[in-house]
This record gives structure tokens, sequence and C-alpha cells, in this order.
């Protein structure tokens, strides 16, 4: 479902420097582990995780592994 809405490496890149000539810290949110890695590798400064996938263990421990702070976003449920 996610896959339409997608960016790929390309679409990062020119969003990071964008960000960068603004001077606004780029963020992006990862639903898999390659798309964790992505963004690694074009070095952001923190991984932040939506609120669906705060149980998703594999992924919040391959995440906790790329030595990155993680920002985890939560939802408030009336």
């Amino acid at each position: 479902m996610l896959k339409q809405y997608e960016l790929d490496r390309s679409a990062h890149e020119r969003l990071i420097a964008y960000c960068d000539q603004r001077e606004i810290t780029f963020l992006s949110t990862p639903f898999d582990p390659d798309s964790a890695d992505m963004l690694a590798d074009l070095g952001v400064p923190a991984i932040k995780l939506g609120s669906g996938e705060l149980d998703n263990h594999p992924l919040l421990e391959h995440v906790a592994g790329l030595g990155l702070p993680m920002i985890g976003s939560c939802r408030k449920v009336l």
C-alpha cells in the first residue's frame, strides 16, 4: 500500500540538498530495514519511526543497530 508513496534515493538526495540550503534538519520515516539502511547511508542525523512501527520489533532492532538516535512517534488515543 505504501509503495506508491515511497520516495526513491534520488528524491531523498534532492530533499536533503534542499534542506541543507535552508538549514533544515532532514528526517524521514522508514518502514523497512532497506529504507532505514538507505537513510543511514545518506547521512541522516536520526531515524524517525511512525507510531505504527512501535511494536515492529525486527525494525526497531535493525534501526537500533545502525547506531543513530531513534525518534519514536506516538499518538494520543482518547
